[in-house]
């Protein structure tokens, strides 16, 4: 799994949450939209060749941390670079 495929499911995961009769859904649902239009911004801006942004590395790296305890994290991801993104762009 790479770090997109880990973002994407835990925004999922979120959203499952949120469809919930949770009193907060509206907000939670904002926010998974949000991620995701954040993280598609930063991979738009990476190559196959991976990703020499500092900032969109940056941002993949905090948005992950988010689920940083999840049992799919990976550690590396806190600390990416452009080798560590290279099979990121466009989910792959």
């Amino acid at each position: 799994m790479n770090v997109n495929d880990f973002i994407l499911a835990r925004v999922a995961e979120d959203e499952d949450v949120a469809r919930s009769a949770w009193p907060a859904r509206a907000r939670l649902l904002r926010e998974c939209e949000g991620y995701r239009a954040i993280l598609e911004g930063c991979v738009d801006t990476c190559t196959l060749d991976g990703c020499d942004n500092d900032m969109a590395r940056s941002v993949i790296a905090a948005l992950a941390r988010i689920w940083l305890n999840h049992p799919d994290y990976d550690p590396k991801w806190s600390d990416m670079d452009a080798e560590t993104l290279a099979d990121c762009p466009d989910g792959q």
